[in-house]
């Protein structure tokens, strides 16, 4: 009877010591768990939250940058030699409004900015993205003007290109590229440029009549694309325009104005028509790609 009762008395205190247990330790270590694992979700969230563009100002862009001046009796502004960036044009003969006290049109506004747009052009070697990180170096010139080209260089990996810049006086600006191969071996290098608008441009209409979006021509034929399409399709999950053909132009229009680059005519290139997303901000681009170019030493 006795070792009875005293089996019950165990089993008893060990219920008490379960429950102990379970109200003093396993409660609060599963609220602690909850409660690490709820930080960690919300910290993901917040890690994985779409940034958000915090635009600044175009003066304060223009400034950060090493800049060469551009100045034509049709246009004023300047380029970035790193990445080779036309992104600050003013047209001086046209006016935003019909007011006398307009400001004149922009046409070309750096990355950052409310409104950015830009044309870039480069070398890289084949796989080596768009060339915006490369490097030139000023060798002549530091004012482009109809009558004052400029020479820059870029080192790259095992090749240089020597660049000769002009403009005429309305609008066309002119690359002249030497390309030499500094390694002892043959590479491929790719020639790359594009337009860019960042974010949707500041007048647009929307119009059916009017093209406003990324625009080429290819074996004489157009390709183009509106920018409410293109957002359309991303999301349905679809992407732009990528088409191969004989070099026209790639390009970018508004309700006015167009800014196109122009590759080297008779070559094969690849035109694509997208829209990307960069740091969290819609990107809109008429892009090209040469095929890859097999250089010799030497």
């Amino acid at each position: 009877m006795d070792e009875q009762k005293r089996f019950v008395l165990a089993m008893v205190l060990s219920g008490l010591i379960m429950a102990g247990y379970y109200y003093f330790f396993a409660i609060p270590a599963q609220k602690q768990a909850e409660r690490i694992a709820a930080e960690q979700a919300a910290t993901q969230t917040q890690t994985e939250a779409p940034k958000v563009f915090e635009p600044k100002p175009r003066s304060e862009l223009v400034a950060q940058n090493k800049r060469i001046q551009i100045d034509t009796p049709s246009l004023h502004g300047s380029f970035q030699t790193k990445g080779m960036r036309f992104d600050d044009i003013e047209l001086k003969n046209y006016k935003k409004t019909i007011k006398k006290d307009s400001p004149n049109v922009t046409l070309l506004t750096p990355e950052g900015a409310e409104h950015g747009a830009e044309i870039f052009d480069n070398w890289i070697r084949q796989g080596g993205g768009t060339g915006l990180d490369t490097d030139w170096v000023v060798v002549n010139g530091d004012r482009l003007t109809p009558d004052s080209p400029v020479l820059l260089r870029y080192d790259g990996d095992g090749f240089t290109v020597e660049r000769k810049i002009s403009i005429d006086d309305k609008f066309l600006i002119t690359l002249e590229d030497t390309l030499t191969n500094t390694s002892d071996r043959q590479i491929s290098l790719v020639h790359k440029g594009a337009s860019r608008q960042y974010g949707l441009p500041e007048e647009l209409t929307n119009l059916y009549i009017i093209q406003e979006g990324p625009i080429a021509i290819l074996d004489g034929v157009t390709q183009k694309i509106k920018y409410r399409s293109l957002a359309s399709r991303k999301k349905k999950g679809k992407g732009g325009i990528s088409e191969t053909g004989t070099a026209g132009w790639v390009g970018l229009t508004d309700r006015y104005w167009l800014t196109a680059v122009i590759p080297e005519q008779g070559k094969q290139i690849k035109a694509d028509l997208r829209m990307l997303n960069l740091d969290g901000r819609d990107v809109y681009e008429a892009a090209y790609s040469q095929e890859p170019l097999l250089l010799s030493p030497g």
